[in-house]
């Protein structure tokens, strides 16, 4: 009998060890896919609530409750107000580009004195206005300004 009871409580120890582990794989496993997700990086790094659906969309929800995909939202086809870029100042513009090997939609800012950013590096600190005349994703198609050469006009 004791040995039984005993059997009894360390199953009960063995399935308390094994079902949270079981669920924090699970959350670990959630948290990964979403760390390699652009678009929720993205949102939640402005603040923005980013939630997949019971029917697996991935969406964020703005301040005002409106929401949008975000893939869509990091790709500039909605919420555009709610941008890194719109929210300091800048003109977010969709632009289409032929990298040689297939069409890239991507998200610009543009700035005043005609300088931009790609969205996403500029909101995750990567340009900053007067960093680029013309910004690609392609680093070799991007035109950088020469700072030494405006600095030794002044």
């Amino acid at each position: 009998m004791q040995r039984l009871a005993f059997i009894f409580v360390l199953g009960g120890f063995l399935l308390l060890g094994v079902v949270p582990g079981v669920a924090q794989e699970e959350n670990n496993q959630a948290s990964s896919a979403r760390a390699l997700d652009p678009a929720s990086v993205y949102a939640e790094k402005l603040g923005y609530k980013y939630q997949i659906t019971k029917d697996g969309q991935r969406i964020v929800i703005f301040p005002d409750s409106s929401q949008c995909s975000a893939g869509d939202f990091l790709n500039n086809k909605c919420g555009q107000e709610w941008s890194c870029c719109e929210q300091h100042g800048g003109k977010l513009e969709k632009r289409t580009e032929d990298m040689g090997g297939g069409i890239s939609e991507y998200a610009i800012c543009t700035f005043a004195g005609g300088f931009e950013c790609g969205e996403y590096d500029y909101a995750g600190g990567n340009c900053a206005p007067g960093d680029y005349k013309k910004w690609s994703p392609d680093p070799a198609r991007r035109i950088k300004v020469d700072r030494s050469a405006s600095d030794q006009l002044k």
